[in-house]
């Protein structure tokens, strides 16, 4: 699983298959799902944004200094219809030094 520090930028990078194997480049769009704990709140959000597509790649650079550290579930799918191709992963949020209270050097 990857790490990232808190308050970076993180690009999410997809290629879309289809059945076969083959690169999907959907003509109505894609969009990712991001699961995380929101700062300041003990409760699971998930926010869905559109991806912007640059060749084969679809692409969107999330701020995260909106969650606290934690496990951010991942879900990009196709649009247009029911999904023909999509992506389930996860990442890992860690505090930075400037987080010390979230990584545990004060209490």
């Amino acid at each position: 699983m990857k790490t990232f520090t808190r308050d970076s930028t993180i690009r999410l990078k997809f290629n879309f298959r289809n059945h076969a194997g083959d690169i999907l480049n959907p003509t109505a769009g894609a969009q990712v799902s991001l699961s995380y704990i929101p700062v300041n709140s003990a409760d699971l959000t998930c926010a869905t944004y559109p991806l912007t597509q640059t060749g084969n790649d679809w692409i969107y650079e999330w701020d995260s200094a909106a969650s606290d550290p934690c496990v951010i579930q991942v879900h990009a799918q196709t649009l247009g219809g029911p999904p023909t191709s999509s992506i389930d992963t996860e990442f890992r949020l860690k505090a930075n030094r400037a987080n010390r209270e979230l990584s545990g050097e004060w209490s």
